[in-house]
């Protein structure tokens, strides 16, 4: 079922946050964030073995993309094409507007339903697939969210623990795990099991299922004129030569649950 925190402020420094859980069955294959598609050597993002695409990444002009599947639509269907496909097609575009058309303009039939993430350090969009044949895309407004298998900032989980994610934004040095221990904390948090596990628990363990929480990400967006970015391979700044300080976009990446498995910065 996955969950995201987002924290989206256009006139901040670092526009643009994302921390989120990957939820899946354990026996699935995946390979951690790296350049693992030869046509798309400019994106970085973990790699669904099976189907080949992924559920979050980041490419070199600063888009950031995740996927969740929506409610009762978990996994794979004859007929349909990977949900992860959908996200490489998003970081094939240099910011998110473009990527955000794009992505609206796909045949919904052909996939099952899913939440789409994807911004860049000026705009963020949330599409929506219920199943209908036009996605939904609206922009997302400034301020602290939380996107599961419901809509966004809609359903249990937000009830449950939106207000807590307003609180604990993180703050600091967004390359060191700490500046993000709040969301960390609240992402990695273990709930007993009950009849409402499966809508408000976020750190997620079903052993009879061999189900749950397979990796984590954080990914930080730094402002442009702050922005360090890549044009063939080749670090480029914005402002390059003024007196503002540059930032890469960061991205850190826990191979398991936060509570298990340390973040660590995903190879450039």
């Amino acid at each position: 079922m996955c969950t995201y925190l987002i924290r989206f402020d256009p006139d901040h420094e670092w526009p643009f946050l994302i921390a989120g859980n990957r939820d899946e069955l354990r026996a699935r294959p995946a390979l951690p964030p790296g350049r693992h598609w030869d046509d798309r050597a400019d994106v970085r993002a973990g790699k669904d073995v099976l189907a080949g695409g992924t559920w979050c990444g980041l490419n070199d002009t600063g888009v950031a993309v995740a996927v969740l599947n929506k409610k009762q639509a978990l996994g794979p269907a004859p007929g349909k094409r990977s949900r992860g496909e959908v996200v490489l097609d998003a970081l094939d575009h240099a910011d998110a507007i473009d990527g955000a058309r794009a992505i609206g303009a796909l045949d919904g039939h052909a996939y099952r339903p899913f939440n789409l993430i994807l911004a860049d350090n000026r705009d963020a969009f949330w599409i929506a697939h219920d199943g209908d044949a036009t996605l939904q895309v609206r922009a997302i407004e400034p301020g602290v969210h939380l996107i599961s298998h419901n809509d966004l900032d809609t359903g249990p989980r937000a009830r449950t623990h939106l207000a807590r994610a307003m609180d604990a934004v993180p703050t600091g040095d967004f390359s060191d795990p700490a500046a993000w221990q709040g969301w960390i904390d609240l992402l990695s948090a273990r709930a007993g099991p009950d009849a409402a596990y499966w809508e408000t628990a976020l750190n997620v363990d079903v052993p009879e299922m061999d189900f749950g929480t397979v990796s984590s990400a954080l990914i930080a967006l730094p402002r442009a004129e702050l922005a360090l970015g890549r044009h063939d391979g080749v670090p480029v700044a914005a402002g390059e030569g003024s007196a503002v300080a540059q930032a890469a976009p960061v991205f850190l990446y826990a191979d398991g649950p936060g509570d298990q498995a340390p973040y660590q910065p995903v190879p450039d």
